[in-house]
Formats: C-alpha cells, structure tokens, sequence
C-alpha cells in the first residue's frame, strides 16, 4: 500500500471507528485515549452482526464510502494484471486464513459473496466481493490473494508462507485450490503440501517474520533488522519501562558486538541450513531418533513432527543417545583422571570418540557449562572463584527449552566436574507446566525446573554463583530486558546483598555443524561483549 492508499485508509478507519463509538456513549465517555479505542474494538469484534453497524455507515458516509470503494477496486485491478509479480514478492513467515465475511443480495436480487483475509495476529490483509455467479470460489479465493500480496491493506506488498481456511468446511468447498505458481503453500486440513526450507528474519520491534527482502537493517550497528520506518522509530527511543532499551543507548554496543562477526564465525557458518541438517542427520542414522527428535524440525516422516508438542511432553525413549558407541561411553564415568579439556578434540580424545561422531550436537549444552565453569569463570573473575564453596556450586540456567528434555545428559558436566556438587535450576517460559518444579539428581549433579520468566520466578534468598543463557535470543524476546536489568541490579549491589557471591550472565551461541570445535577464545569474546553491555 502506498502512502496515499495508507492515508485514504487511515481517513476511512478513523471515520468507521467514530461512528461505532457514537453508538456507544459509554465507551465515548472513557478519557484515556488507548483504552477507549480498545474497548471500542472488543465490543466490535464481539458483535454478532457486524455487518448492520458497516452498512449503517455506509448510509451515513455515502461519500467516505465511495472514495474508498472507488480507490480499492483500482488497485484490485491493477494486482490482477500483475499476478506474476505476486511470487517475486518477499515471504512472510505467517499464515493467512481466508474467511467469509458475509453473503449479501443487491437491488437486482444478484447474491455476493465477500470473502476476507486475516493473519494469525488477526490482522485484515484485504476482501474481496465478487458475484457468485460470476466467480467461483476458487478463482475469488486465487484473486483475493494476489489482491492482498500486492496491495494489502496493511504492510508493505508481501505474500504469506501459507494459506488456509478459518473454517476447515470451506476447504471441501474449494477443492482444487492450488497456488503454488504463486509462491505459496495451500494448507489442506493444515498440512502445508511442500517443505522446501525457508529463511526468515524478524523485526526487532513488531516481531514481524519474513525473508530478507521485507526489512532493513541499522545503518550504523547493522545488528537489528526493522521492516518499516516507523518500527526503527519506535525502536530508536523506547518510553517508559522499555526507555533503557532504546536503540539510541546500545546502537554502539551493538555495533562493539557486530565487529567481532568474522572472528565469531570461526565456529558458526550462516549457509547451513535445515535441508544440510537433515541429511547429515540421516546420515548418521539419528534422524528422529531419542534425543534428536528435537533437533530438526525437517522430518523423514511427517507423523514424526514435534512441533506442536510443548518442550518437557517429550516421551521417553529407551535409548537416547541412539549411537552404541557413544551410549555405552557416556553410561560410564570417565575411568582416567579428570584434566582441563580446552576444546572438542581434546574432550573427544579423552572419552574415546571418533573425532567424526556427531555426539557434540547434543552434548554442547553440559559441555558449554563446563567451559564457562572451568575456564571463563575462573580466568575472567579468579578473585570470585575463589571465593567459590565447592560444596554447592549454584547455576542458574535461564531461557530454556529443549534442555529440559536433555537432563540426562547433564550427569556427563557432573563427571567431568568430580571436585564441586552443581546446584542447576532451569528457568523457562516456553516449556510445559506438566515439568515445573520437575527435579533429577545423578551423583553430582542436581536439577530443578521452573516455568516462568527469570525475573518473576528467581528466589530471592538464593545466591547463584553464575546465571547462564545459552542461544538465549536477546533480541527475539522483549522480556529479556527486564531480566537483563535484574541481573544489572544483582551484580551492582553483589557486595551488601549478596556476599561473596557474583551473577555474571554468559551468553553462547554455538551453531555446531557435524562437528566442530568451540574455540575458546570465541567464547571469551562473547563474554567480554556482554560484559561491556551490562556495565553499560
């Protein structure tokens, strides 16, 4: 939509919203701008007719209606002679579900149907009302679409990854339906016919997923991506609580971060994909099996998608690890005496691994720990570690995931780390209720899940020794700000709050393909740049 179109929307939104709001005194009477407007649009999205209330403005703004009206069906048009442009389009990670908003008859006694789109944000992308004895369903539903791509009513042009019906009973009505010479998957009871990887991005502010082409970056960091103007705006100089998360104060930080790119991909690699993943996994003989069934969410068989299972509703499986070779090391402790392990090779000499096996997939996130417990705790801070009680070393893991249907494979950093009994709480927000308050002890090693954001949900009287978030997404979840600023208020007041005790917040993220090493000084990098952030 282009800057007329949005106005002309705008004027038309504004006049439709203050009409309803006169039919509504006690809404009108609200003094509070935003919350009259969203009483106002609850009351409308809960009428059962709403159409009356549309058509009554249409009687009452007869010229509104036709300025509007008049403007839409150009730009219809005009997307209709250019249905090639539609798959040149950026994608955007969403579906759109097609509904039908209403059946209405003309003077003539001619019947229309109008049919709408929304996303899954409930969001109006565009409608379309075409005779029915004219147009098919299916050919309304094709032209909708194309309409919505390329002259939405809300966005920049952009076609959605899928495409289905809000109500299923309509797609037995439109049987055939078929747009992929768009560019885009029909979803038929839900199932995308298809599966060619896609990559998506997101934008920093409004969360809005899609392909490269639909945002643009910071000039100046080149670390956040935007998809409009007003978003960067937004983002730049944040109000109230959020205010110490403006753009204009970690801008420098960020572009701090983004200076280590080449030096961090020494370990990441931005061309695998999940296709690459897939194979190799099939390769391996591990594809959908034990503890891999979470890491590719590209299946052999369809049946096997996890993707609507919450993370710790995982069911058990007898063997996890699903390699013989690698299952029967790691039920044993080490027989040798423990030594520093600096990196993957060393650690896989040490337990006897081929240096081809692909074990270092699931066993990054214990052996992530123990890198920060052995190295970048006791090197980058030597005055707090040894201030360390080895009786009770006391970690909390924050941000978690699949780690709750990983415990065990934490009894491994426990051998590892025979000296010191580790005290680990899991906190995470998107993981299942049926595992809160979840615990499992393996000799050393003790666990405890938490469901619920960091900040509302750490005991204040505990005292961790380190907090850690490993591929923690900073920028993916807005509720890390007030979590980063506990952590900030932790640390500041450490010395007459928290005696001896220091919460240092370790951020990793180690995309690992097949097997490659963690280098330490890439995760002495990661530090150090969080460091500086939470000093500000």
């Amino acid at each position: 939509m282009d800057l007329t179109d949005r106005k002309t929307a705008e004027k038309f939104i504004g006049q439709y919203l203050q009409f309803a709001e006169k039919m509504r005194p006690d809404i009108a009477m609200i003094e509070d701008p935003e919350v009259r407007e969203d009483e106002l649009c609850k009351w409308l999205e809960g009428m059962e007719e709403p159409e009356k209330l549309l058509f009554d403005f249409f009687e009452t703004n007869p010229m509104s209606v036709n300025d509007w009206t008049t403007k839409r069906r150009e730009n219809e048009q005009n997307a209709l002679t250019k249905i090639e442009e539609v798959k040149k389009l950026p994608v955007q990670d969403t579906i759109w579900m097609i509904d039908e908003y209403t059946s209405v008859r003309d003077d003539d006694g001619q019947n229309h149907r109008i049919l709408s789109v929304m996303d899954t944000k409930n969001l109006y992308i565009g409608t379309l009302m075409t005779n029915i004895l004219e147009l098919s369903l299916v050919q309304q539903c094709r032209d909708l679409i194309c309409i919505c791509a390329l002259t939405p009513l809300a966005g920049k042009p952009r076609r959605p990854k899928s495409v289905t019906f809000k109500d299923p009973s309509y797609a037995e009505k439109a049987a055939g339906l078929d747009l992929s010479d768009l560019g885009i998957k029909y979803m038929y009871d839900n199932i995308p016919k298809g599966n060619e990887p896609v990559k998506m991005r997101t934008c920093s502010v409004c969360r809005l997923r899609g392909t490269k082409e639909l945002f643009k970056k910071c000039s100046s960091c080149q670390a956040l991506l935007y998809c409009s103007r007003d978003c960067q705006k937004k983002d730049w100089n944040r109000k109230g609580d959020m205010g110490a998360h403006s753009h204009k104060i970690w801008c420098k930080k960020m572009k701090i971060y983004m200076s280590k790119t080449e030096e961090m991909r020494q370990t990441t690699s931005e061309y695998f994909d999940m296709a690459a993943y897939k194979t190799f996994l099939e390769k391996q003989g591990v594809l959908d099996q034990g503890l891999w069934r979470r890491e590719c969410r590209l299946h052999g068989d369809e049946t096997k998608c996890l993707c609507s299972v919450p993370f710790g509703e995982l069911p058990e499986s007898e063997d996890p690890i699903f390699l013989p070779v690698e299952s029967s090391i790691l039920d044993e402790a080490p027989e040798k005496e423990t030594k520093l392990l600096h990196d993957w090779e060393a650690y896989y000499e040490y337990r006897g691994f081929r240096l081809d096996s692909p074990i270092a997939i699931l066993l990054h996130w214990p052996m992530t720990l123990y890198h920060i417990i052995k190295f970048c705790y006791p090197n980058d801070h030597p005055e707090w570690w040894d201030s360390v009680d080895s009786s009770c070393f006391k970690l909390d893991l924050i941000g978690v995931e699949k780690e709750v249907e990983m415990l065990y494979l934490f009894k491994e950093l426990g051998y590892l780390c025979p000296d010191i009994t580790i005290d680990i709480i899991m906190y995470g927000v998107e993981i299942s209720k049926d595992v809160h308050n979840k615990t499992y002890e393996q000799n050393n090693v003790k666990i405890q899940i938490v469901k619920g954001p960091y900040h509302k949900r750490a005991d204040e009287h505990r005292k961790p020794h380190l907090v850690v978030g490993l591929n923690a997404g900073l920028g993916a979840y807005q509720m890390w700000g007030q979590t980063l600023v506990k952590l900030r208020h932790w640390k500041r007041y450490s010395d007459s709050i928290l005696t001896n005790v220091t919460c240092i917040l370790y951020i990793f993220y180690f995309r690992l393909i097949g097997f490659q090493p963690i280098l330490q000084t890439t995760a002495n990098t990661a530090v150090n740049v969080l460091e500086q952030l939470l000093k500000g």
